[in-house]
Formats: structure tokens, C-alpha cells, sequence
């Protein structure tokens, strides 16, 4: 018990306050993984780039203080991944300066104002390329089901309004469940719902591919609109958090930009239509969601009253 309270990253009080609301272990094993005792390049870039610093020390009789200290350019160095170098003017009655000394406690705050965060990200691009293909997969997947209607409707002999609900049965859910899925990414994390929502999405694409009925397809498309509803509001919500305000707008406006381009049907429905499908006038398949009408032949006759009138034959 003694070793595992030396390894513990939570000083007494943390641990103390853990034990009463019966979360001890299970803050001791996430402490173990999350608390480090180094900090990662990004941090240390992060915390270089500082101008201001929340520093928090103990006084000679043990009273907690807390001060800001700051300077315009080099307030903060990391020589190596275990050591931050503090640059800064302290002032003789700060009692947070008298508190600084030799192997003291000290507690660290670095915040930025511009993105409201505490920690810089490092893989900004990848992030922007998931964001980009989980939205890119919701909008094609909307647009492209109008490409396979009429090979559905010949292989399961599926009815016009059971290919019109193959539609919908996406759609429904996609638009009811997006305020929620975002209440659900401020409540439990962005990407923790985004991860969710994909995975809902392609587990459901997997049942769409193996349907052998209409029934189950469209059972499985309704699920796959759910998945949707994660995906489409916690990826943009991903990007908001993750870029400052000068990258923020082109990083949303390239999410917008690529979900246009896979929602469009000029891209997305005749251009997949144009490589597969040869360029025969008289000999073409119909337009997906089209049909096709019987010839009508019309003739106008003299009716009851002198009027003239249409009758279809």
C-alpha cells in the first residue's frame, strides 16, 4: 500500500477528497495513465509561447499563494522535458516570490486567452483530415443510396415506397438527433461522441452490405442516420476547439467546402454515373428516382355546352 501511494500522481487532500466520494481506485488507475511526470513537445512548445503564467507557492507558514507573472518575450523556457525555466521580475512583497526556493512546491497555470486552452495541439492537420472524412462519409452516404435505388428495387423487389423510406429512414433520424448529439459532445466530450458516432455509422454500413432483405436494409439505414447524428455536429465542434481564431475559419471552411462536394449530386450522383455507365442516347438507364411515363395520346372534342375539352386516352 505504501508503494502505490509513492506512485500515486494526487497529493493527500486529492487522494483524501477521492476516498470520500468513493472514487479512489478508479482515479488512482486514470492518474497512473493521464498525470505524467514529463511534458510532451507540444506542452513544452505551449508553455514557451506564454506571455503570462498563473504560479501558485506556499508561504514559511505553509499558506497557499497565488500570482501572475509576465513578461513580453521569453517568460517561460523548457531546456528539456522535465524542466521549465521561469524568466520574471519578482516583486519583494509578492509572497508567491518569497515562496520560490529550492526543492519548494510550486503549481503552474499556463493559459491561452486567444483559444481558451491550457494545452496546444500538435496534429492539428490530422485532425482537420478525420473531421473532414467522418463529415465527407455522412453527406456521400446521403446523396449516393439515389445511385443504387434501382438495383435495390430489382433485387429485392421492393416497392416505390419502400425505396422512398430507404431515403428517409436516413434522413429522419440524421436531422431529429443532432441537438442532442451535440448536448451529448458539451456533456461528454466532442470526440468522444464523434468516435461513437462513427463507429455506429460503420458498423451500420457493414449491415447495409450484408442485408439480404429490404427490411433489414432499411432497419440498418435508420441506424446508420443515427450514427450520422453523432458524427455531423461533434466534427465540426472538434475543429472549434482545436484550431485558434486565425486557423479556425479556413479550418471550417474547408469542412464546409468538402461536405458540398460530397453532398452535390453533380459530383456525387452523375460524375460516379458518367465512369460506370456508358454514354448511350438511345440506350441509357434511367435516372435514379426518375420513372419512366407511358406515352399518352390527347385529342380534343367538342363537349356538351360548346366547350372544348381534353380527354386522355
Amino acid at each position: 500500500m505504501a508503494d502505490e501511494a509513492v506512485q500515486s500522481p494526487f497529493h493527500r487532500g486529492e487522494e483524501e477528497l477521492q476516498r470520500r466520494i468513493g472514487v479512489a481506485d478508479r482515479m488512482h488507475a486514470f492518474g497512473k495513465r493521464a498525470v505524467r511526470d514529463f511534458m510532451p513537445p507540444q506542452h513544452r512548445e505551449f508553455y514557451e509561447q506564454l506571455p503570462f503564467v498563473v504560479v501558485a507557492a506556499a508561504d514559511d507558514a505553509g499558506n497557499p499563494w497565488v500570482s501572475i507573472f509576465a513578461n513580453k518575450q521569453g517568460l517561460l523556457a523548457s531546456p528539456d522535458e522535465r524542466s521549465l525555466s521561469l524568466h520574471a521580475e519578482f516583486p519583494p512583497d509578492d509572497p508567491v516570490a518569497r515562496g520560490l526556493s529550492p526543492g519548494a512546491r510550486v503549481g503552474l497555470l499556463g493559459i491561452d486567452l486567444v483559444t481558451r486552452r491550457r494545452r496546444a495541439h500538435h496534429n492539428c492537420r490530422l485532425i482537420l483530415f478525420a473531421s473532414i472524412l467522418a463529415s465527407s462519409l455522412v453527406f456521400l452516404d446521403g446523396a449516393v443510396i439515389n445511385l443504387a435505388l434501382p438495383a435495390i428495387g430489382r433485387e429485392f423487389q421492393a416497392s416505390a415506397t419502400t425505396l422512398q423510406w430507404l431515403i428517409n429512414g436516413y434522413i429522419l433520424p440524421l436531422g431529429a438527433m443532432q441537438l442532442l448529439a451535440g448536448a451529448m459532445g458539451d456533456h461528454y466530450g466532442h470526440r468522444r461522441i464523434l468516435a461513437l458516432g462513427t463507429t455506429i455509422f460503420v458498423l451500420a454500413s457493414i449491415a447495409c452490405a450484408i442485408s439480404g432483405c429490404a427490411q433489414l436494409l432499411l432497419g440498418a439505414r435508420v441506424v446508420q442516420g443515427l450514427g450520422a447524428a453523432f458524427v455531423l455536429p461533434n466534427s465540426l465542434a472538434v475543429l472549434g476547439n482545436s484550431f485558434d481564431d486565425k486557423a479556425r475559419s479556413g479550418a471550417v471552411a474547408a469542412w464546409a467546402i468538402a461536405g458540398a462536394v460530397a453532398r452535390y449530386r453533380a459530383v456525387s450522383g452523375p460524375c460516379a454515373e458518367i465512369c460506370v455507365i456508358p454514354h448511350d442516347r438511345h440506350n441509357r438507364p434511367p435516372i435514379p428516382g426518375s420513372q419512366t411515363m407511358p406515352k399518352q395520346t390527347y385529342r380534343t372534342e367538342s363537349t356538351r355546352g360548346g366547350r372544348d375539352g381534353i380527354l386522355l386516352r
